[in-house]
């Protein structure tokens, strides 16, 4: 507004006094009506350099403007303006030529990723995600708690199909057994029935008997190897006791 008022009162003094043309300096207007610079225009003196700014996730931008607002970093591209927190930057470096760069701002060290390399023109090396799960513990011979488990399932289900076959085998002995004794009754009171009969419900009892022993057999085995034989097993491996329960 001062620069207004005081064009007003110059145009004035050259109306009010009559004053030959020849000594009329305006050279004074151009300056006086000279537009203030853009708060936000890239600086004039990067227009002919090129930067490259590096990010902390990894990546860069190159561009031949940009400024630095407080704690936002505004970069010109031919395309439009893109911003970033000034924690997001962490380095700006200009392109002096194909094979030179030359470091221009450097984000604190708080702010640059752990492992950072200040080797100018590299971008700083980003940490690799780390998997924070304890090692898996392993007995005396390489074996885990997986194995020490599928053993013990292993067991349990031939305990299981076992139990099943003498389950199969006891039903088959007690029909077989209700035959003979009607069989029986029948043949004292009805000579008609043949010896043979008997015999073969005998023979198929008996078959069933042996089947009984042979599940039960089994099933004391299996069962001494569950409470017996892998505990024992395990404890000189140096597993963990929980590892077979």
């Amino acid at each position: 507004m001062k620069k207004y008022w005081s064009l007003i009162l110059a145009a004035g003094i050259l109306m009010a006094q009559p004053v030959p043309s020849s000594a009329i300096n305006l050279d004074f207007l151009p300056k006086l009506f000279k537009a203030d610079k853009p708060q936000d225009a890239p600086e004039e003196e990067k227009t002919n350099k090129k930067y490259r700014i590096y990010l902390n996730t990894g990546g860069s931008v190159e561009t031949k403007n940009y400024i630095i607002e407080g704690n936002q970093v505004r970069i010109f591209l031919g395309q439009g303006t893109i911003t970033f927190n000034k924690s997001e930057v962490i380095k700006i470096e200009e392109i002096q030529n194909s094979e030179e760069t030359k470091s221009v701002y450097t984000a604190p060290a708080g702010l640059r990723p752990l492992g950072e390399k200040t080797v100018p023109g590299q971008i700083a090396d980003r940490p690799r995600p780390t998997d924070n799960r304890p090692p898996e513990e392993k007995d005396l011979n390489g074996n885990t708690r997986q194995y020490w488990q599928s053993r013990l399932a292993e067991d349990k289900k031939k305990l299981t199909e076992a139990k099943e076959r003498y389950d199969k085998a006891s039903g088959d002995w007690n029909r077989y057994n209700s035959i003979l004794d009607s069989l029986t009754v029948s043949n004292s009171q009805n000579p008609s029935v043949s010896p043979y009969s008997l015999t073969q419900y005998q023979d198929l009892r008996g078959a069933a008997r042996v089947a009984m022993d042979k599940a039960t057999a089994e099933i004391d085995s299996i069962n001494r190897d569950i409470n017996e034989n892998l505990p024992e097993e395990a404890r000189r491996a140096g597993a963990p006791p929980g590892w077979i329960r």
